[in-house]
């Protein structure tokens, strides 16, 4: 007797708040890509040339000031929208650098 084998396919969705946000893997960096209707998503990094500090510091200093720019330019891409955009993740780079994935409502 054979042995039964099932196999199960799984989709993983990328989201955030409650699974608002689901991006296709080809687009889970794209700079502008669409989430799901009325929402841009952003990317911006921010490097540094030497690691200076202790990485997790510089890391962490690093995606703020990445998040800051990618506020400010969906600002001056949509002067009128009050949206402080929502991280929806961030990744580590060469010398504790920052990129990071902003969701904004593009209304």
């Amino acid at each position: 007797m054979k042995p039964a084998v099932s196999a199960a396919i799984v989709i993983l969705s990328f989201g955030c708040g409650g699974g608002k946000f689901v991006v296709s893997d080809a687009d889970i960096w794209r700079d502008g890509a669409a989430l799901g209707g009325k929402y841009v998503q952003l990317v911006e990094t921010q490097v540094s040339p030497k690691l200076l500090q202790p990485a997790a510091q510089q890391f962490a200093e690093n995606c703020r000031a990445a998040e800051a720019r990618a506020v400010a330019r969906f600002r001056g891409e949509h002067p009128q929208s009050k949206d402080e955009g929502k991280r929806l993740g961030e990744k580590f780079e060469l010398n504790a650098g920052c990129t990071v994935r902003m969701a904004f409502t593009a209304e």
